[in-house]
């Protein structure tokens, strides 16, 4: 692939994040469906969020000024409760 297609030379878990993956981000009490749309300043992917409940207008790409996300490794679908609020992770296998 070429370097075009990373969103950053950063890993998480492991994989970099590249333009298009999808990832899961927990918003508060919600899980809701992410892809990546982009890179920061602090080379960190900017997640366009879908799903969250309220109006359209609400949904929008975090790490971009709005609001932030964090990465926070999740290997199972049981330690989704358990991560924190308003953070993204990979999709776990299930």
């Amino acid at each position: 692939m070429s370097k075009s297609t990373y969103a950053t030379d950063k890993t998480f878990a492991g994989q970099r994040a590249s333009i298009a993956r999808n990832v899961v981000v927990k918003w508060d009490d919600e899980i809701c469906a992410g892809i990546i749309v982009g890179v920061n300043l602090r080379d960190e992917p900017i997640i366009r969020i879908f799903g969250r409940s309220g109006s359209a207008a609400e949904d929008g790409a975090a790490n971009r000024g709005g609001f932030e996300l964090t990465f926070h490794e999740v290997k199972s679908a049981d330690e989704i409760e358990k991560a924190p609020a308003r953070c993204w992770f990979w999709p776990p296998r299930v």
